[in-house]
């Protein structure tokens, strides 16, 4: 299968922060199908807490095919944009390939949060010539290409560990066929039947009659999964279905070796630079501007135009 060998040659790997306290694990790391006690279980110690899993998917459209991994932690302990909260499907990583040369990929996608960013294949950090190095920044699981690129309301510092393909059990999955009920810790809970495969490494769980039910059919088989939110299962969110996903927020990155005053419009007008006639500094409060060593960043736009002045 064409498609499996690309996730095994391109399997990134994810460099993680100093400090950090909760890694990629499987969302039945506790073999329970209560999810609502994970993070806890997850502090407990419980189960396979210290597996690490990872949840590929490969999605196709007339132009092109894309790998996305995507990683589950128990919790998010991060709270600046964002509050604190358990179920966190972060550090994702696509890798876009023109569907008419497989021979190297095109562009590489990194999610963070609500935004995501585009390199071109020559730009990102590489192992061994095809894995993609993702810096997974402190608590908040966010991925980026780099230290630089991490911006100041995340953070990410050296002296965590490194994961790539050998430190994952990965399961390819497809998509959410049916949703059901099921009487899981006295009450009636809307799991998904998810087809998926284990590909590497051990299953998540062990089944149990009556409660983890595993049908097979052909090559792949069911898992019933618990749906929180429609966000908090990647099959329900809009990036799965799309080779390049944008999300909803956007980030323009660029660099900058002298003194400049900058100043950036997105399409509708909206201005971040100092007001010349005021002398003040303007910044649009659905803007976001932040520098980190000499590297700027525009948050929260579809598109802009900007000027530099030295």
């Amino acid at each position: 299968m064409l498609a499996l060998k690309l996730v095994e040659d391109y399997f990134p790997y994810y460099y993680f922060s100093s400090g950090e306290q909760y890694y990629p694990c499987s969302f039945y790391f506790d073999n329970d199908a209560d999810l609502e006690n994970n993070h806890e279980n997850y502090d407990a110690r419980k189960g396979m807490w210290d597996e690490k899993y990872a949840y590929v998917h490969v999605v196709e459209d007339e132009n092109y095919l894309t790998i996305q991994y995507w990683l589950y932690s128990a919790y998010n302990d991060w709270h600046m944009l964002l509050d604190d909260h358990e179920h966190d499907w972060d550090s994702l990583v696509f890798i876009v390939f023109d569907r008419e040369d497989l021979s190297e990929p095109v562009e590489v996608r990194m999610s963070h949060h609500l935004f995501i960013s585009s390199y071109s294949w020559d730009e990102v950090e590489k192992i061994d010539g095809t894995h993609v190095v993702a810096y997974v920044a402190l608590g908040s699981h966010g991925a980026y290409s780099s230290p630089m690129t991490v911006p100041e309301y995340d953070s990410w510092e050296s002296g965590g560990p490194l994961y790539g393909p050998d430190s994952f059990n990965w399961y390819l999955v497809w998509d959410c066929i049916e949703h059901v009920k099921r009487v899981i810790s006295g009450r009636e809970q809307t799991f998904c039947n998810v087809t998926h495969k284990l590909i590497s490494g051990k299953e998540q769980y062990e089944p149990i009659e009556g409660l983890w039910p595993r049908e097979f059919t052909g090559d792949a088989h069911y898992l019933f999964v618990y749906v929180l939110h429609s966000s908090d299962s990647p099959w329900h969110d809009d990036r799965w279905f799309e080779t390049r996903p944008k999300g909803p927020l956007q980030v323009l990155e660029f660099s900058v070796f002298c003194s400049v005053d900058m100043h950036i419009y997105d399409p509708l007008g909206r201005h971040i630079g100092t007001n010349y006639t005021t002398g003040e500094r303007s910044i649009d409060p659905k803007l976001h501007l932040s520098n980190r060593a000499g590297r700027a960043a525009c948050h929260n736009i579809r598109s802009c135009r900007g000027g530099l002045q030295s």
